[in-house]
């Protein structure tokens, strides 16, 4: 399995939900989960969409300010959004250690010019509000990776999510944008959410087929269907952004159902990843206080010695499958980056994280039927 491309979570749902009605309201269980209001929630074809719609608002609420901040090593969607909504790309660095924004570059990144500046939760690892001494009007948090992300209650941030392929919500569509309370930015949002175009073409089909793949080993089968379109970590552009297909919420409570009932798998499974790595002289795990209520969609480490990483890679994978880097390079290096998205700069922490990272899927798929590691898993890593 090449680097660039990023199984299915392996939620799976039961394929017999996709086809009843909405037995229990989606809105209200995803407010109830994040804590956001349902009035404070809006809904787009997936959290790229929602990431886009929250820029235009913010662009028309403050057209004086044209620099969205962003790591430089992230889903090239990110930036494809930022560049179509007209506006300019910063890049700044990461901490390997933390996955945040070196404080002193972030701070010499930030100017009068800054409209927002984005807070990836790579993995689930929740980031910290940076302490600026000129804010921008308002901080993004990007929580496709971290579904159990709650309600901060900040009044200048806001928080949107990924339902899509390979997130814990593996609902195949879908993602939500969600406002602190009293946002002037709601009112303006949904006026614009209301110029999106609705979706063509029923996600459904889509969604049935990523689950009923969902195993890590039956990727390959989902990846190579070009209809899909999925997998691949490539600039696309442009990106078609419309508002959520209303069929989505007709299996999305399943798919929060199953999320939650696999709960003490996942974490049992987390804190079997925590026990065997954390022995390995060349491995650093970047975050390891996940509980229960708060799961990474994909396990992450950073391993220093490429030989024990395609070990780990190739050992892994050819007992249960799943296991890849994520993003394969820094965004300037991508393949198709548009000649407008800025090529100058030094990163070496997103550089060192692009050559290191490996990430190990969160899936009850892996565990055995008493809600064990298998013990030849145990071995391949042990063997490394």
């Amino acid at each position: 399995m090449a680097f660039s491309r990023i199984p299915p979570s392996g939620n799976a749902v039961p394929l017999t939900s996709f086809f009843k009605s909405e037995k229990s309201g989606f809105r209200e269980i995803f407010s109830a989960h994040c804590g956001f209001p349902e009035q404070d929630i809006l809904y787009a074809n997936s959290g790229t969409g929602a990431f886009h719609l929250a820029l235009l608002a913010l662009k028309g609420l403050y057209p004086e300010r044209r620099e969205v901040i962003l790591p430089a090593w992230c889903c090239p969607s990110v930036p494809q959004a930022i560049l179509q909504a007209g506006l300019r790309p910063v890049q700044v660095d990461l901490d390997p250690a933390t996955f945040a924004y070196p404080p002193a570059q972030l701070a010499a990144a930030v100017s009068n010019q800054t409209l927002t500046v984005l807070l990836v939760h790579y993995f689930g690892i929740p980031q910290p509000k940076p302490v600026l001494e000129n804010p921008p009007p308002l901080f993004l948090r990007d929580c496709a990776q971290d579904f159990d992300f709650r309600n901060a209650f900040e009044p200048d941030c806001a928080v949107f999510y990924s339902f899509g392929r390979g997130k814990s919500l593996n609902a195949g569509h879908g993602g939500a944008l969600c406002f602190p309370k009293n946002s002037p930015l709601r009112p303006l949002a949904s006026a614009i959410l209301e110029t999106f175009p609705e979706a063509s073409g029923n996600p459904r089909f889509k969604a049935l087929l990523i689950n009923a793949f969902s195993h890590p080993a039956a990727f390959g089968i989902l990846s190579t269907l070009p209809f899909l379109s999925i997998g691949k970590t490539v600039w696309e552009s442009p990106l078609h952004f419309t508002r959520i297909h209303p069929e989505f919420f007709k299996w999305s409570a399943a798919c929060f159902e199953s999320l939650e009932t696999h709960r003490n798998d996942y974490a049992t499974l987390v804190s079997e990843y925590i026990e065997l790595l954390s022995s390995f002289q060349k491995v650093s795990l970047p975050y390891v206080n996940y509980t229960k209520d708060s799961l990474p969609v994909r396990f992450p480490l950073l391993v220093s010695d490429p030989v024990l990483r395609e070990k780990l890679r190739n050992g892994l994978n050819s007992k249960f499958g799943g296991v890849t880097g994520q993003y394969p390079d820094i965004l300037s290096k991508l393949p198709g980056v548009p000649n407008e998205f800025p090529h100058e700069g030094s990163f070496p922490g997103c550089e060192r994280i692009a050559r290191e990272i490996l990430t190990f899927p969160v899936t009850a798929w892996l565990l055995n039927k008493t809600g064990a590691f298998p013990e030849e898993t145990r071995l391949i890593l042990k063997s490394n």
